[in-house]
């Protein structure tokens, strides 16, 4: 990683000696802390020469315990107001505040201290921590007191004094080209040598190679650019021309228009068409008697599933039923802990038949994203001589084993003996056409150690059939899903790695391309069967399938994205040939059944669809957040006077999030009497909160460029700042036409809608275009449309947790709010009385939104079994809908319905109300159901289609799955910002 976009040092050294804001360097100190937290996990830091205190802020808005101190003597104006309490004014002679710390971070201090006094100071940090993040700029640079400039090997030998050895494993050039990491360690001499020569050699090597590659890149580029010289626009017209005038061209686009005509696309002639073409493919391929065979087992398979599903349906009816409803509890998602670098012992085994490029960078990106420990095993399966050559001078340079054949004798039987050669705990078999990127061997082990369970994983990739995102195929063929212009592997890697909820989802087939095994597995189920398979295609397949009879579990490791290149050592006919003979060798050792399940998970399995859809938006995100540094420094003060979660704090709350990820500040203002609630509500929030009553807003809001309000009380409170000699832009964010909430007439419908036309000099913000006219309507002001959101981070399919599931009964979920007349509570339960009563044993009420023993919910149940999971925080809610089949927001309109769209990304089938914005992101028989509330039977006959019909059912949470990440919280967080700030 370069320097954090800037030179940490200088951006120190600027904010010391007063020439540069704290604004406009925050997002440096946001990445330091993010990398601080990634690579060394520190439950406390002391930041020596804290400056404003610009990093213990973005510490501890990551749960670290922060703390700063900086010399009296430097012109420091001020700490950051509401963090002064977390740093203090001292000299770093003198006693640090705390004993002992797990990390001390001393940049850009050490060069104003005297030399006679370095050290006393660097003995004074030795003795308050066991590592020490440093950096001391080892020549003049700009303007300052530069005292005590001095190289880094000098620096290296002042901390040894007291103890300390500089990590030479650890790179900190994320902070300056001379930064280093010190460690309390006291290795004899003979240790530092082998330490220094084992450092000095892999340095050797890379450069080496990277010499080698960066030659091989100047010369594909010098001929890319020759070719590109020689080619001319009018030579493709010409030829483009030739063709469209052609008899061959007139000849295929008539044939094509009757083809048209007598066989619509998407028509059911067509997928009759479809059926009659692939039975003849199976019949050249399998033969009659293959094709009788194969075909009497997909209709035995297709009796079995029916009859299996009249069997349950018959088991539920009859299986006893609760009557009456209780008092239930839901956990929230669980959150894994940090990535740690591994520490079992690997073996790498990469198999090699030519593609000598493909090597070449395969290699190149182990040796730099590869963490130790881990050993290298090349298997050289006949490759010719330029490859043969390489992989010796390789092996003799490097610590790898080498075991050549001299002839080809296919991937399986190399693989075999690559892992017999083995000795390791775990074993990595990877393709030779393969990219890696940053810690792709340490997020593989923890995959694999979660459960002792687990044999074998793999990473997601851009080709590795089932793996693949975000598509798994196009056009009928296995997508190739190339990379965005601009965006490298390791580029893509970053963006999985950071929007993925590691859920490890089971795996009943694994793509053999990168696979990490457990050296348990191999001694217990054998190695890849080399006969059956003898050249490659279907043997980890076969592996798998035997190690899943045995009791293993596979799993998918889907933090982790390794590009694919696609071999080259097979043409693509013979590559179709292998597939087709392996497809037949698999369905002959393990039946037909076990596959079709497997392929049909891979397929549609809504955990698997949900990691396709985020990688599917992953790139416009981040080319979001980019969009926005512009406004990167900007302080944003959000009114939010609430005690508990719900809809409109969670909006904000996630679109907060993707702003500060822009580089802007974020705060909450919330009264004192809702903070118990609050941060019970949301216990892990990243935005600072700050309490206090309506007339304590102007002081506050000074040091903010936009106050926006977010209820409409709170619209007069920013009356007040029109007093201020310049006062922030003031916004209203009108999540809903708030009127409707209440009576016609009472005063709180009059301050409502008074709100909207209170303040002339107030940016109006809606979430819908239906939004927008309700309030153009009543006070004729205008609203800019920032389009719905929703967290897809948090809500998303989760693995169902029910050891029923999939044939246990269809969970049906409601919200109730017994105190908001709008969301029809009572008639919400009427429906699902009726469902449960219909379809006793096949449906399950669940409810939540109020507690249990509220007198008004009590007044409102009926004499049917519910269950009450109570007022639930974001992590909770979301951990409910991924155990959700269908959704039913029952509610008389609603404004958005961000619980619905929550349902929608967690993988439900939804009902949501035709009154109101919710068409702006559901599409009616797309995916989701949209009524007419008004009438009870128009819900009811809703309901029942989507029980009673799966295909319906399974279509609409399928595309809802994908459809609903289109509404991701970076979008509207732009909007925001260039509502507020451009007009």
């Amino acid at each position: 990683m370069t320097a954090l976009y800037d030179n940490l040092n200088l951006v120190y050294h600027r904010q010391r000696w007063g020439s540069d804001r704290l604004d406009d360097s925050q997002e440096i100190f946001q990445q330091l802390a993010e990398r601080i937290i990634l690579d060394l996990h520190p439950g406390s830091v002391l930041d020596v020469g804290c400056g404003s205190g610009a990093l213990v802020r973005a510490l501890r808005q990551r749960g670290v315990d922060a703390w700063g101190t900086d010399d009296p003597g430097t012109s420091i104006q001020a700490f950051i107001p509401e963090f002064q309490a977390f740093c203090q004014l001292a000299s770093v002679l003198e006693p640090l505040p705390q004993s002992h710390y797990d990390l001390i971070v001393c940049i850009d201090v050490l060069e104003h201290v005297s030399n006679e006094h370095t050290a006393q100071v660097v003995e004074n940090l030795c003795s308050h921590a066991d590592q020490i993040l440093f950096s001391c700029i080892p020549l003049e640079v700009g303007a300052g007191p530069h005292a005590n400039v001095q190289p880094p090997e000098a620096w290296a030998e002042i901390f040894y004094r007291f103890g300390f050895q500089h990590d030479l494993d650890y790179d900190s050039s994320f902070i300056a080209p001379w930064a280093m990491r010190f460690v309390r360690t006291q290795l004899a001499l003979k240790d530092r040598i082998q330490l220094y020569e084992r450092k000095l050699w892999q340095l050797s090597q890379e450069v080496s190679l990277r010499r080698e590659l960066a030659v091989e890149y100047k010369l594909e580029l010098a001929k890319k650019e020759m070719d590109l010289q020689s080619w001319k626009p009018q030579h493709l017209q010409a030829e483009l021309d030739a063709i469209r005038n052609s008899t061959s061209w007139r000849i295929i686009t008539r044939f094509q228009r009757l083809r048209e005509w007598l066989i619509p696309p998407g028509s059911r002639r067509e997928t009759f068409m479809r059926r009659i073409f692939y039975g003849f493919s199976v019949l050249h391929r399998e033969g009659v008697k293959g094709f009788i065979a194969l075909s009497v087992a997909r209709s035995k398979s297709k009796i079995e599933i029916q009859s299996s599903r009249l069997r349950n349906r018959y088991r539920l009816r009859h299986a006893k039923v609760s009557g009456t409803g209780q008092s239930c509890s839901i956990a929230a998602v669980e959150v894994r802990p940090p990535l740690t670098a591994h520490t079992c012992s690997v073996d790498i085994i990469i198999c090699v038949h030519n593609a000598l490029k493909d090597v070449q960078h395969c290699l190149a990106s182990l040796f730099e994203n590869t963490t130790q420990p881990y050993h290298l095993i090349l298997v050289d399966d006949g490759s010719d001589s330029p490859t043969a050559q390489y992989l010796h001078e390789f092996s003799e340079a490097h610590p790898a084993l080498l075991l050549r054949s001299d002839t080809a004798t296919g991937y399986p039987s190399a693989a075999n003996r690559g892992m017999q050669a083995s000795t390791a705990e775990f074993v990595v078999l990877l393709n030779s056409d393969t990219i890696l990127t940053p810690a792709w061997l340490d997020r593989l082990a923890t995959c694999i150690q979660t459960d002792p369970a687990i044999g074998m994983v793999g990473p997601l990739s851009n080709t590795a059939s089932w793996q693949s995102v975000p598509r798994i195929e196009d056009d009928g063929d296995w997508a190739s899903n190339p990379l965005p212009a601009g965006l490298s592997p390791a580029g893509m890697s970053d963006l999985v790695a950071s929007k993925s909820a590691r859920l490890y989802p089971d795996m009943p087939l694994l793509n053999g391309f990168c696979l990490m095994i457990r050296r348990k597995l191999l001694d217990q189920v054998g190695y890849f069967d080399d006969v059956g398979f003898s050249q490659g295609y279907g043997e980890e397949d076969d592996l798998v399938l035997r190690a899943r009879k045995q009791g293993w579990k596979m799993a998918l490791a889907d933090d982790v994205y390794i590009y694919h290149a696609q071999s080259k050592s097979y043409s693509t006919e013979k590559r179709i040939a292998l597939a087709e003979r392996a497809q037949k060798v698999l369905r002959e050792k393990h039946g037909e059944k076990i596959i079709a399940q497997g392929v049909k998970f891979c397929r549609q399995a809504p955990v698997l669809e949900g990691i396709r859809a985020r990688a599917q938006v992953a790139f416009e995100r981040d080319q979001c957040i980019r969009r926005c540094r512009q406004f990167a420094g900007k302080k944003l003060l959000f009114i939010l006077p609430v005690n508990c979660s719900g809809g409109g704090a969670n909006v904000i709350r996630s679109e907060s999030i993707a702003m500060q990820q822009m580089g802007v500040e974020v705060s909450f203002y919330n009264q004192p009497a809702n903070r118990a609630g609050f941060e019970m509500a949301y216990p892990d929030l990243a935005q600072s909160v700050i309490y206090g009553e309506a007339e304590y807003l102007p002081a506050v809001a000074r040091n903010f460029d936009v106050v926006i309000a977010t209820y409409n009380p709170t619209v007069s409170w920013l009356k007040q700042l029109d007093t201020l000699d310049s006062h922030p832009i003031l916004g209203y964010y009108i999540q809903g036409f708030e009127p409707l909430m209440y009576v016609k007439g009472s005063q709180a419908y009059n301050i409502a809608l008074e709100s909207y036309s209170l303040l002339e000099n107030i940016r109006l913000i809606s979430k819908t275009d239906w939004t927008r006219q309700q309030v153009q309507r009543a006070s004729g002001r205008e609203c800019r449309v920032i389009g719905p959101s929703v967290d897809i981070d948090l809500n998303r399919p989760r693995p169902r947790t029910s050891p029923l599931w999939p044939v246990g009964p269809l969970k049906l979920t409601a919200m109730i709010r017994p105190e908001s007349p709008y969301r029809e509570p009572r008639k919400t339960l009427e429906l699902l009385q009726r469902a449960v009563e219909k379809y006793k044993g096949e449906v399950e009420a669940n409810l939540f939104g109020t507690p249990p023993d509220n007198p008004a919910f009590l007044e409102l149940s009926l004499g049917f079994p519910w269950k009450m999971y109570g007022v639930l925080n974001p992590s909770q809610v979301a951990h409910l809908l991924s155990q959700t089949d269908i959704f039913i927001d029952y509610s008389s309109h609603q404004a958005m319905g961000l619980t619905a769209m929550e349902a929608m990304a967690c993988g439900c089938g939804v009902i949501v109300p035709h009154n109101g914005g919710a068409s702006s992101y559901a599409v009616h028989e797309k995916n989701s159901l949209i009524v007419d509330c008004s009438s009870f039977e128009n819900v009811w006959s809703a309901l029942q289609r989507l029980i009673q019909d799966e295909g319906l059912r399974n279509r609409l949470q399928h595309n809802a799955i994908h459809d609903i990440c289109a509404f991701y919280p970076e979008r509207a967080a732009l909007n925001i910002l260039q509502t507020l700030f451009t007009g």
